[in-house]
């Protein structure tokens, strides 16, 4: 009787989890398609899409990736909030000087507007590169930070 007990407290166990997983899972798609569409702040401005505010590209050019960020008009990158990572190391890149702003959140920082390249010596193996990167908008929307990860070959 105890086995059967057992067995039946399992079974509903595990039950229990794939319907949490599933809403974990309905949870994060329905927070990623938030992430593109417009949306209007205070009924009147609108604000772009993550991925069109910041319209990123990586090309894989022998043992560097060419990164690129086409920043739209009245949207900025933060400098300081660009992190390129392989496996656990952490890759180095010159970054070019940003131009001042006195941002309402963050006080004095270097930001990007328009286009910004970067050119990353990637280490051995083909570990995909992970960037890390935050923006915001001119009107006063700061987007979390953004992840994207560039398979390499």
């Amino acid at each position: 009787m105890k086995t059967m007990m057992e067995t039946v407290t399992r079974s509903i166990k595990h039950g229990l989890l794939i319907v949490l997983s599933s809403w974990l899972f309905a949870a994060v798609a329905v927070a990623s398609e938030f992430r593109s569409i417009s949306f209007p702040v205070n009924g009147a401005q609108t604000y772009l899409p993550v991925d069109q505010a910041f319209q990123f590209t990586a090309l894989q050019d022998n043992e560097q990736l060419l990164l690129r960020w086409q920043i739209a008009p009245g949207y900025y990158l933060y400098r300081d909030r660009i992190k390129i990572r392989q496996a656990d190391l952490v890759l180095s890149v010159v970054l070019p000087e940003g131009i001042e702003k006195q941002d309402e959140t963050f006080g004095l920082v270097q930001v990007f507007y328009g286009l910004l390249e970067l050119t990353v010596p990637l280490s051995d193996g083909l570990d995909p590169v992970h960037i890390e990167y935050q923006g915001c908008a001119e009107a006063g929307l700061c987007y979390p930070p953004r992840w994207q990860s560039v398979p390499l070959r």
